[in-house]
């Protein structure tokens, strides 16, 4: 009676004993390439604690759930958790042994193997296939490369709808390039999306998986494992899941001598004119075109000596013809001086595709004749002095002291007498200044800023210059107050410290 009783006993503790253990399975023992699996964790207790799993086998997780159920065994209430963690796997792996803890005590989940199925003939089966290639294993920093990414999707699978999720590859940006090509490979739909990429960091490159999200139309009453969102029409649900392609590894080699441009290029340089007024605004247009990382090219900055420079930001026109990644690049510069300058030669440094060796190109410098500005320096010296060089010769005759001394009293007379008179007519001569006649002629945006250009050192002037620059180059709508521009003009007591 009593080995009856022990027996009762240990039949009675058990299912207690059964439900604390830990249990794990999978969705799939064997897949297709591109099919993701649900890794499962089952557990009952009070008081359960779940590892926290973010990558198997180096596999990031792209879904998880659970659900929960209530167990009551002689009185005693205890919950069962099931953990989903869904991944794709492109070769065959183990699941590792995880640890979880149950009412204080810790359970070793048991390893579990999933295989990659690879017979061509099984592949029909596969509900949708997703594949990234590159035109080349091995490139340098900046160089574009053609980036394909490949969705087959079965037709006779029932899909009734496919996202691709776009690429997001560290160390690396993407171009999207519209040309999505489709067509028909057995019982496959195949829609090919184009990219470029261009890596922007030496070493190895791994890029992928990318991902896609696959609805599927399925009986309500099939029964799902895994999370997803299931919406129910006409007796059907669409089943989402996600599907993953596979990884490739690029081979990224740095660029010589801190340069940052790959491809072919040429650059040239225009100005409207030749030959100008005095403080009247030339137009320079730098011109880049060719093949390579052109969105990479950097603002060009002149330095020219008693001149006021302003430069837009450049412009950049992208696009692939032949397979190629190709732009061009405009920048526009106004110049504006009161003498003659030199627009000097600009260069672009960069490493070549065909040569594979860094080269330079520039332009030529450009002299531009200023009418009216200031005249050239004339170097004065003695008739016995014999010049090194081919300069102009101003020859200087002595006079008396006494003559000296006479010319210099009439002068100061003469002085005085002026600056009685000026202090008469110093509003009349304002009034008469060239540049506010030119301000009060001027109509439009435009004009207003190539005739202040000039004037930018001035505070006040500088404020409705930066106004009629975002008027010009950025949509906006400020009002400009001509009276105000001029007011600020007449404030000055000497044409010259405008021209």
């Amino acid at each position: 009676m009593k080995k009856l009783l022990n027996l009762g006993k240990i039949f009675l503790f058990l299912p207690l004993i059964l439900f604390a253990q830990v249990d794990v399975s999978v969705s799939k023992n064997a897949i297709f390439p591109g099919e993701s699996v649900d890794f499962i964790i089952s557990a009952t207790g009070s008081d359960i604690k779940f590892p926290n799993i973010n990558k198997i086998a180096d596999y990031p997780i792209t879904n998880s759930g659970m659900s929960t159920s209530l167990v009551i065994i002689n009185g005693k209430a205890s919950k069962t958790i099931k953990k989903f963690y869904t991944f794709t796997p492109d070769k065959n792996i183990t699941i590792p042994s995880f640890k979880v803890i149950v009412d204080g005590k810790e359970y070793q989940t048991k390893p579990i193997k999933v295989t990659i199925l690879s017979s061509k003939a099984a592949l029909s089966k596969i509900d949708a296939k997703l594949e990234i290639a590159l035109d080349k294993n091995s490139s340098y920093v900046g160089e574009p490369l053609n980036f394909y990414v490949t969705l087959k999707i079965n037709q006779n699978a029932n899909i009734a709808k496919a996202q691709l999720e776009p690429p997001n590859i560290p160390n690396a940006w993407i171009e999207s390039i519209p040309d999505t090509q489709k067509s028909i490979e057995g019982n496959f739909v195949v829609q090919k999306y184009h990219f470029i990429l261009f890596p922007q960091s030496a070493g190895q490159l791994k890029i992928g998986p990318v991902y896609a999200d696959i609805a599927k139309v399925v009986q309500r009453n099939n029964p799902f494992i895994g999370s997803g969102i299931n919406i129910s029409f006409f007796g059907q649900e669409l089943r989402w899941k996600r599907i993953a392609s596979n990884s490739i590894v690029l081979n990224v080699k740095a660029l010589p001598n801190n340069l940052e441009l790959f491809g072919n290029f040429h650059i040239s340089a225009m100005v409207d004119k030749t030959k100008v007024q005095a403080n009247s605004p030339v137009h320079l247009t730098i011109k880049v075109e060719g093949s390579g990382n052109i969105e990479d090219i950097k603002k060009f900055t002149l330095n020219i000596p008693n001149a006021v420079v302003y430069s837009d930001e450049p412009k950049i026109k992208a696009y692939v013809k032949n397979k190629e990644y190709q732009g061009v690049f405009l920048q526009k510069v106004t110049i504006i001086s009161d003498s003659n300058f030199t627009i000097p030669s600009i260069s672009l440094r960069y490493f070549d595709k065909t040569s594979k060796k860094e080269k330079e190109i520039q332009t030529k410098p450009i002299k531009i004749e200023v009418i009216g500005g200031k005249k050239e320096k004339v170097v004065v010296q003695s008739a016995s002095q014999t010049p090194q060089a081919k300069i102009r010769t101003k020859v200087v005759y002595k006079f008396s002291w006494l003559w000296i001394g006479v010319s210099f009293i009439a002068g100061v007379f003469v002085g005085i007498g002026l600056m009685f008179f000026r202090k008469k007519e110093t509003k009349k001569e304002q009034k008469e200044i060239p540049l506010i006649k030119k301000i009060k002629k001027a109509k439009g945006d435009k004009e207003f800023f190539d005739l202040l250009l000039p004037l930018s050192k001035n505070e006040k002037l500088q404020e409705i210059l930066q106004k009629l620059e975002e008027n010009l180059y950025k949509g906006a709508k400020h009002k400009i107050d001509k009276n105000e521009i001029i007011k600020e003009l007449e404030r000055k007591e000497d044409e010259k410290l405008w021209y």
